[in-house]
Formats: structure tokens, C-alpha cells, sequence
């Protein structure tokens, strides 16, 4: 039996064959053209039904692409801190609960490009801003000997709306199809990423600097108060904190800023996410 990835695929496969005969014998053009429309429109349902699954796979890199563009991202190593994972896990499962208008997932993403399929687990903390922007924090905690290795990422993705749905899906085959399919069955691109809006009202970046800024150090302030619980030594982190804020907003408004060590990054929910793990 069929599942719904194996058919997409097939239908893919059918797809590219009929464009490619299509100039020999234009009647398939009549259904070619459907096809393509209902081949995207598929992808674009798969794909943003995925952003609210809690496992599932990527290829080689890109493992959080459901979920936007990274702006941000930070490590915290705590040296003898292993034994404190669980403590850790509470930490940010007790902020994501605690903070009003979030939602709190547990992730486990594979990545099938290995011989043997290689799994980690991630914790994905979301919101969504007044413009409907959705901004989600994703942490990866492992542990290496008796070290505790912490790392989260920022990430943002545009409002999308129907009218860039219809449009996307309407002009794929004449425009765009032949571009991205190949890199999509590669999993190398995400039609979701494509359609979403742009991060262009200065309003907008406000609201998601004001989030995250207060988030983040809402975040570590806690885990710090929580290690120094379980009596390990924070205080290299107390004399010298990261900064976590985001600042320095400009232009017309889609550019986040400076952030961490001076870094600047585009906000814009179309911009092809970068690696991230």
C-alpha cells in the first residue's frame, strides 16, 4: 500500500515526464496543468501540516525548515552539568507553559540521508505576534562525558495568506515548477517558506524584538537559578552574560537587527533558512 509521500512522489515523477512530452503533444498540456496546480497545492498542505507534527524528517540539512528562517541562535556549555538534563528539560518546559499565548511541543526529527536514520529530540516553544507572524524557540540539549551542551535557535516565519497561496499554486506551472521540484524532492526547499509574507512592518519587528529579548533572558535567567540549585558553578555566566537581546531595528522594518555578537539577519519569511544543526 501507497502512502501519502510515495504518492506525491509518483505523482511528481508523472508530472516532470508529461512536461517533458508536452511540447510533442500539446493536447497533454490540458491535463499537465491541473496536475501541477494540484501536485503544489498538495505540498503546501503536506508541508504546513508538518509545522504541527511532532516527528518528522529532513535531508542532509535544514532540519527546522517547517518552522521558518533562523535569526538567532546560542550554545551554553555547563561543564559537570550532565547529571542536571532533566533539570534543564523542566526549565524550558516549565517556561514554555508558564509564558502566556505559547505553545509547547516535544520534537523528534530524523534526518534520512545516513545509512541508519539518525534521530534527535528538540523542544519547540511557538507564538504568533498581533500581524500573525509565528515565532518559535527551538532547544537541543545534549550531553557529552559529565558536560551539558545547551543550544537554541530563533526562528521566524511570515504570515501566510490565501491570496499568496492561490497565486503560488496558480502561476507553478508556467513559472515556477520546474525550478524547485527537483530541490524539493531533495529536501532542499520548502513551498511553505516560499509563500510566506515578508517581515515588513516595523510594528511587526517590535513585537517579535520585545518577545524575544524578554523570553530569552526570562529563559536563562531561569536555568541559571535552577543550576545553581543543583550546585553547579554559574558564575562565569553571572560576571560575563550573553547578550540575548535583539536591537538596532532599521529601514522599513524587515531587518531584525544586530543580534548576539553583532550579527545581522534577515527576518524575511521567504528567505531560504540556512543551517541550522
Amino acid at each position: 500500500m501507497f502512502d501519502y509521500k510515495t504518492l506525491l512522489r509518483l505523482a511528481g515523477a508523472l508530472l516532470i515526464q508529461a512536461l517533458i512530452f508536452v511540447p510533442f503533444f500539446p493536447p497533454l498540456m490540458c491535463l499537465t496543468i491541473p496536475g501541477v496546480w494540484f501536485f503544489t497545492f498538495s505540498i503546501y498542505q503536506s508541508e504546513k501540516s508538518r509545522s504541527d507534527q511532532q516527528q518528522f524528517m529532513f535531508r542532509k540539512n535544514r532540519p527546522f525548515f517547517p518552522f521558518g528562517s533562523v535569526i538567532s541562535e546560542h550554545s551554553f556549555p555547563f561543564l559537570e552539568a550532565a547529571r542536571c538534563a532533566d533539570h534543564v528539560v523542566g526549565v524550558v518546559e516549565q517556561v514554555g507553559i508558564l509564558t502566556p499565548n505559547t505553545r509547547l511541543q516535544r520534537l523528534q526529527i530524523t534526518d534520512k540521508a545516513p545509512p541508519q536514520p539518525y534521530s534527535k529530540p528538540f523542544y519547540r516553544i511557538s507564538t504568533e505576534t498581533p500581524l500573525k507572524t509565528e515565532v518559535s524557540f527551538i532547544f537541543n540539549i545534549t550531553t557529552i562525558t559529565d558536560a551539558l551542551y545547551l543550544r537554541w535557535w530563533v526562528l521566524v516565519q511570515g504570515r501566510v495568506k490565501p491570496s499568496d497561496v492561490f497565486w503560488f499554486v496558480l502561476f507553478s506551472p508556467i513559472f515556477s515548477f520546474a525550478f524547485w521540484i527537483i530541490p524539493w524532492f531533495q529536501k532542499e526547499y520548502s513551498v511553505l517558506a516560499a509563500i510566506a509574507g515578508d517581515i515588513e512592518h516595523t510594528y511587526d519587528v517590535l513585537d517579535i524584538n520585545a518577545w524575544v529579548t524578554v523570553f530569552q533572558q526570562t529563559t536563562f535567567n531561569t536555568l541559571l537559578e535552577e543550576l545553581e540549585k543543583q550546585g553547579i558553578n554559574v558564575d562565569a555566566y553571572k560576571d560575563n552574560p550573553p547578550v540575548l537581546n535583539v536591537t538596532n531595528i532599521s529601514g522599513s522594518g524587515n531587518v531584525i537587527g544586530a543580534i548576539a555578537q553583532g550579527q545581522r539577519s534577515s527576518a524575511s519569511g521567504n528567505v531560504q533558512q540556512r543551517s541550522a544543526a
